[in-house]
């Protein structure tokens, strides 16, 4: 709300505002309510259980462009496409834009998005893992640029999986991902 109260100059912004707890497996659809129902020139995500600080969605919709995915943090594959670091720094290899936080120009958005899920994230991934990981190798095939950008919030750990079998939900969505992805450059 604090965004609210310090507009930026010549932005549209649509707020909605969605609670998704407790996750259940429609929380992906969320993005593609957002992309049908809104009208604005950048769209932009964040999880539940983070607070963006003053100037945070200015300084990731500054870097926004109709060919660039901006987020304030990456994490980074082995080669066995699993999890290994998430920094605020861009990664080499096989990494990708974390999707706790994301921002776009609504033209990002639409090369994205999935035909038959109406939308950028795949619900083919069980929710909690993996649906980022698979959004950022298909901008990385659609060559998409990636941001990463500091910004303040405050994230209050883990409240979107914290009653979640998250070693299960992580297996079950690598299973997926590897059986898409681990043949692809």
């Amino acid at each position: 709300l604090e965004m609210v109260r310090h507009p930026i100059p010549d932005v549209e912004i649509d707020i909605h505002i969605s609670n998704v707890f407790p996750l259940d497996r429609n929380s992906n659809q969320i993005p593609h309510i957002a992309l049908t129902k809104y009208s604005a020139d950048y769209i932009f995500f964040v999880d539940g259980d983070n607070i963006l600080k003053k100037d945070a969605l200015e300084n990731l919709l500054k870097h926004c462009d109709d060919n660039t995915l901006v987020g304030p943090t990456m994490g980074q594959l082995d080669n066995e496409l699993n999890f290994v670091q998430e920094k605020n720094s861009v990664l080499a290899g096989k990494s990708y834009m974390s999707g706790w936080c994301l921002a776009a120009h609504r033209d990002v958005w639409k090369r994205l998005t999935l035909p038959s899920y109406c939308g950028p994230f795949s619900e083919e991934f069980p929710i909690a893992y993996f649906e980022d990981t698979d959004l950022s190798f298909r901008a990385r095939q659609d060559k998409i640029n990636f941001v990463v950008v500091d910004i303040p919030v405050s994230h209050f750990g883990k409240q979107t999986s914290k009653q979640l079998n998250t070693y299960e939900l992580y297996n079950n969505s690598r299973k997926v991902f590897v059986k898409k992805w681990k043949n692809k450059k």
